[in-house]
Parts: C-alpha cells; structure tokens; sequence
C-alpha cells in the first residue's frame, strides 16, 4: 500500500534534511513523526522532525483536477539530559540551523523527490520556544511549511 500523500511529501522532506551533499550548520538525522514532543531526559542528541499537520484542497477545473495544499512542521529540539542549562553558544548554533533550514524552504522551492510539489510558504514564527527553554531546559523552535500540488 502506497503512503499518503502527506507521508510522501513529508519523506520528501526528510530526504532533503539528510541529504549527505547538503552542509548544515550543525550535524543531525531527520525524521518524520506524528508526535514532537520530547523530555528532556530523551534528548540525548539534536531532533530533527518533519509533522505533516494539515491539508487544505480546492477544485481548481470542472476537469475535477484539485490543488491540495499540505502544511507540516519542521520542528527542531535540543536539551541535555543532565538537566544542565544549555549554553549561549549552543543556542546561538541551534539558531544557525533553524535559520538555514527557514531559508533553504523559502522562495517556492520545488521538493526533489516530489516535482510536482512545491513549498509556497515557510515561516518560522518564534526564533524559539521559551517557555520549553525556561521550564523544561529544551530549545525548541520550527518552521512551518506548506507544500502545494494538484492532482
């Protein structure tokens, strides 16, 4: 059985994060996943996940062709496990990231493994999380996608 749609492209996704020729700010492994939650005893290492959150379609001919449009975060998290504040330049690294991922989205990218699906929208909304980072020692911050396509 083929995966959804919203599974493929948040693959697609995924694919690019780890993509061995692309150079990061820092080093991780994406994954996608439906819950993006972690303790900060369970991050032991940068995650990295793609959540595939909504989907939106409209009938775009009497054809019955549609454009769907699939909105996923990209959701970045760090913390020690030792419960130890995390330090400024640690932060300011996570922050590289997020930046770089934010900006390789932008300006209608075309996913590789998907050609017919393109992001139109990327927005990071919080530079981070503070109230994970205040309470829970977790920085925490995402960018929100959405990626649209007909069929």
């Amino acid at each position: 059985m083929a995966d959804a749609y919203e599974i493929q492209i948040a693959k697609a996704i995924v694919g690019e994060l780890n993509d061995p020729a692309r150079q990061w700010p820092l080093p991780f492994m994406a994954d996608y996943a439906w819950y993006p939650v972690y303790k900060v005893e369970e991050l032991q290492k940068l995650s990295v996940r793609v959540l595939p959150l909504q989907i939106d379609n409209q009938k775009v001919d009497r054809g019955g062709q549609e454009r769907f449009d699939y909105a996923l975060s990209l959701d970045i998290q760090a913390g020690t496990a030792t419960g130890q504040n995390i330090s400024n330049a640690d932060m300011d690294g996570l922050a590289a990231l997020a930046e770089a991922i934010h900006d390789f989205y932008r300006n209608a990218h075309q996913l590789a493994a998907a050609p017919n699906w393109r992001v139109i929208e990327a927005k990071r909304p919080e530079v981070y999380v503070l109230d994970r980072l205040y309470h829970e020692n977790i920085w925490e911050s995402y960018i929100n996608v959405v990626v649209r396509g007909f069929k």
